[in-house]
C-alpha cells in the first residue's frame, strides 16, 4: 500500500502506485479503491508518495516511510524522527530529530514503545 497527497482534493489517498504515461507525458498516480469503483489520483509531488511500513502505531495509525513518528527507545528516551527505507541495509531506518546523540537507529520494533505517527 502507497499514499500520496493529492493536490486537487487536498487529502491523503491511499492504494497503489504506478507511472502512467499519456504520450511522452508521465505521471505519478496512486490508484486507490472507493466504494467498489478504482479511482486514478494524480499526485503532483512524488516527494509525498510514500510506502506502509507494515507497522502500526499505539493507536493503530498505519506507519508509512518518510513519516513523522514519535516515540519511546528502550522504555526511557523521548525521540521524534523521520521513517526512510535504507536499500543498503534492506530495512526502515528512523533519522532523528535535534538529538545529538542518536542520529539514525535501526527501525527495531522491540525497541520502541509508545510509537505515535505525528505525519
Amino acid at each position: 500500500m502507497f499514499r500520496g497527497f493529492d493536490n486537487e482534493n487536498k487529502k491523503w489517498v491511499y492504494g497503489y502506485y504506478t507511472k502512467l504515461v499519456d504520450g511522452i507525458r508521465k505521471y505519478d498516480a496512486i490508484i486507490a479503491e472507493e466504494d467498489g469503483s478504482l479511482v486514478r489520483y494524480y499526485i503532483h509531488d512524488k516527494n509525498t508518495i510514500s510506502q506502509f511500513t507494515g507497522k502500526l502505531d499505539k493507536n493503530k495509525v498505519k506507519i508509512f516511510d518518510r513519516g513523522r513518528i514519535r516515540f519511546l527507545w528502550e522504555n526511557e528516551i523521548a525521540l521524534i524522527g523521520k521513517i526512510f527505507y535504507n536499500p543498503d541495509e534492506l530495512r526502515y531506518e528512523i533519522d532523528i530529530e535535534n538529538h545529538l546523540q542518536y542520529t539514525c537507529l535501526s527501525f527495531n520494533i522491540e525497541k520502541m514503545t509508545e510509537i505515535e505517527v505525528l505525519i
